[in-house]
């Protein structure tokens, strides 16, 4: 019997879009997307890895909902980093 295993979508981007915001001083606007993004990957059950980007998001959020774009940009980067498309898990 095989057993579904959800692909692994690097939701690229969902964070550059984000990250662009948070660069243009649109906080409000990427806590918002932050928001949507996670609460996509939170539904997303038995995969590390969209548990892992969904930590990333959540702690960028945390960031930027503490005034600290510049820190939640750079969790967003490392994010991306991890996760690129293609790069083997």
């Amino acid at each position: 019997m095989l057993i579904p295993f959800p692909s692994f979508e690097s939701n690229l981007n969902a964070i550059l879009g984000i990250a662009e915001d948070l660069r243009a001083g649109r906080e409000r606007a990427a806590a918002d997307s932050m928001v949507q993004l996670q609460s996509k990957l939170g539904r997303i059950q038995g995969s590390a890895r969209h548990t892992a980007l969904t930590e990333h998001v959540r702690d960028a959020l945390r960031a930027c909902r503490r005034g600290e774009a510049e820190c939640a940009l750079h969790i967003l980067m490392a994010a991306l980093s991890a996760f690129l498309p293609g790069r083997a898990a």
